[in-house]
């Protein structure tokens, strides 16, 4: 009996958490945004194709940071900017067949300039300190900081999507299989380019199509799909356990802040204490309007943002 009641107080303490509906504060329209990235004090870095816009979350307003410098320099859409929010990307297409990055840092400098054949792209590390050269089936990684190449990977025939890890000793992979429910990650060590492990995820990684939804927390990395969100351990690469543990999801971004884990799934926003995984909150979004491509938390986890980049429409609640 004991027990029953237990059961019931807890599963009425959990459902009397989702009546607490979130109100946006703000609603930002504007021209087409390609990335958003929470930086210290509260602030976000905004994408656009005419320069990157500083969100203040304390002010609520968005100014220009950094306006495009030439006519012809376009912004990469898929990598602007990095998970830290220390460094960016300009990408710019010249007539020539050449394609120039420039590094630039937070603080508007320009460290470094890359130019290469239109044919061999580069792809960024969301670490902000890597690029990924490809030359038919072999890949590089080059540091960007000095320029150096890092590690060759030959005969590499995958999608060449990857994250490096915060220790810089291996590096993630990932690609789809012929089923579109399964996603492949395949691990490597960065300082000798051995094989470690492949890794098979039997779920829908659409966050693939940008890059490896990855996220790393002391031993564990995380990896975002469609019912659930996978947390593994990072030095043996075996999974740990999954958040939701339930099919029929529909997990469409996440953000792991210093304290809680808060994922999307359908129109809640579901928060989990990060040291022992448990549900701790369960917040409302009312309709379709808000089931966002990306959510980020502010660094003192007062606001959420909510984001959907085709639509530019970025929204503002706040949590506490």
């Amino acid at each position: 009996m004991k027990k029953y009641l237990l059961i019931m107080l807890l599963f009425i303490s959990i459902n009397s958490l989702s009546n607490e509906v979130l109100k946006p504060e703000i609603i930002y329209n504007s021209e087409v945004i390609t990335e958003i990235v929470s930086i210290n004090n509260n602030k976000c870095l905004l994408s656009t194709p005419n320069g990157l816009k500083i969100f203040d979350l304390k002010t609520k307003k968005i100014s220009d940071f950094l306006k495009n410098l030439k006519s012809n320099i376009a912004f990469n859409y898929l990598s602007n900017i990095s998970f830290d929010g220390k460094y960016y990307y300009i990408r710019e297409y010249s007539s020539k067949n050449l394609t120039r990055i420039y590094l630039y840092s937070i603080d508007k400098k320009l460290l470094k300039t890359f130019e290469y054949k239109t044919g061999n792209y580069l792809i960024m590390s969301k670490t902000g300190k890597y690029l990924l050269k490809r030359e038919l089936n072999n890949y590089s990684i080059i540091n960007t900081l000095t320029q150096k190449k890092v590690q060759t990977f030959k005969n590499l025939n995958i999608i060449p999507r990857f994250i490096v890890s915060p220790d810089k000793n291996f590096i993630i992979f990932s690609d789809y299989s012929s089923n579109p429910s399964k996603t492949f990650l395949y691990i490597y060590n960065l300082k000798n380019g051995n094989f470690i492990k492949k890794i098979t995820i039997n779920d829908f990684v659409y966050s693939l199509n940008i890059f490896p939804y990855i996220n790393f927390y002391k031993d564990e990395f995380y990896i975002l799909a469609k019912d659930n969100l996978y947390i593994f351990n990072l030095k043996t690469y075996t999974l740990k356990t999954k958040l939701l543990k339930s099919k029929n999801n529909f997990c469409a971004s996440y953000f792991v802040s210093n304290n809680n884990i808060y994922i999307q799934n359908n129109y809640d926003i579901l928060v989990f204490d990060k040291k022992n995984k448990k549900l701790i909150k369960k917040l409302r979004i009312n309709n379709y309007e808000s089931l966002y491509d990306q959510i980020i938390i502010s660094k003192d986890e007062n606001y959420l943002i909510g984001i959907k980049f085709q639509e530019s429409r970025v929204k503002l609640y706040k949590l506490k």
